[in-house]
Formats: C-alpha cells, sequence, structure tokens
C-alpha cells in the first residue's frame, strides 16, 4: 500500500505529463486518467508501474508488449490464471513508454 506521500509524489509527478497527452490527443479528464493509472500501478510503487531512475519510462496499466508494437520492453514475472482458476508463474514482456 503506498503512503499518502508517494501517492501526492506520484500525482506531481504524473498529472503534468497526463495533462500534455489529453491536450495533444483530445482524451478524457486528466483526473480520471492520472488515479486509473494510480490504482492500476499502486500509486507507482509496483514493480512495473515503478517511475524508473531516469524518469524515462513506465507502464502503469501492464500492457503486455508483442512484436511490431512500436516500443521497447521489459522483462517481468507475473502470474496468468489457467482456466481451472490455478495460477502459473511466468517471465512476459511488458510495454516500456517513454514519458513524451
Amino acid at each position: 500500500m503506498a503512503t499518502q506521500k508517494q501517492v501526492e509524489f506520484f500525482i506531481q509527478r504524473f498529472a503534468p505529463l497526463v495533462k500534455t497527452q489529453v491536450e495533444r490527443h483530445g482524451w478524457g479528464v486528466v483526473s480520471a486518467i492520472v488515479a486509473q493509472a494510480g490504482l492500476e500501478s499502486a500509486w507507482g510503487t509496483s514493480s512495473l508501474g515503478s517511475l524508473y531512475k531516469d524518469d524515462s519510462c513506465f507502464n502503469f496499466w501492464g500492457m503486455k508488449w508483442k512484436d511490431g508494437c512500436g516500443c521497447d520492453y521489459k522483462e517481468f514475472k507475473t502470474k496468468e490464471q489457467n482456466k481451472d482458476g490455478s495460477y502459473i508463474t511466468i517471465v512476459a514482456k511488458f510495454r516500456k513508454y517513454k514519458n513524451s
């Protein structure tokens, strides 16, 4: 669980990036996008959602990478659910996005 300080840091760092993209692409509401990203990434504290040291790439929604998707990837261990409800741990490629 993220601390209040981590939540505030996430919002301060991520909201301006979202605002830029909303204006550029005509997307929805900044606050809704920031809130969803915060929930999906435990406010930037999950392994996949963490802001990298250079602040250049992050994947707050857990989008998996596939050939031809136009971005680089980072591999993480993740759990996938089988049809019978059981889980297995695999190594999957997740998209790595630039912050601009």
